[in-house]
């Protein structure tokens, strides 16, 4: 169900930031050039960290995200990535990002967040499901010892 978002989804995420730091380099004074590169580094940093566990994942389970394991990292993911639109419109003048580039990056983060969304709730369905199978097991095994006979007890 998640596998469709796997590798490729992230990919485009990776061009839009060389785009935006190319971008940086060329188009602002040598001040905000280093400042922006630098804080938007960081920022890309920590995203690539949580898309390159997410591909991981994905990798060892042969393409297919477990939603347990995928939902934090999903929702860490939607994190940085709205930290990093926050200082992308923050500091658009400053640091020259045009307007297309913050479309992309929310049109990214909105995906993200989707999916983050899908798989935290399908993995509440499968602890649910969990739950419910214990409990009728912990019941049917009550059910079934009220219903062995009892056996005298004492001496014979």
């Amino acid at each position: 169900m998640l596998s469709k978002y796997g590798i490729h989804h992230w990919s485009g995420m990776a061009v839009t930031a060389g785009v935006l730091c190319a971008l940086l380099a060329g188009a602002a004074p040598a001040q905000a050039q280093s400042s922006c590169q630098n804080d938007f580094a960081i920022i890309q940093g920590k995203r690539e960290k949580q898309i390159a566990a997410l591909n991981a994942m994905a990798k060892r389970s042969k393409g297919k995200l477990d939603p347990a394991a995928a939902c934090p990292r999903l929702r860490a993911l939607a994190a940085t990535e709205n930290e990093m639109l926050d200082y992308m419109k923050k500091n658009q003048s400053w640091c020259s990002i045009p307007p297309e580039m913050i479309a992309q990056v929310e049109k990214g983060r909105t995906g993200t967040q989707n999916m983050a969304g899908q798989a935290c709730k399908v993995a509440a369905q499968i602890a649910a499901m969990k739950r419910r199978a214990a409990q009728q097991q912990q019941q049917e095994g009550a059910a079934a010892a009220a219903a062995r006979p009892k056996l005298p007890s004492g001496p014979l």
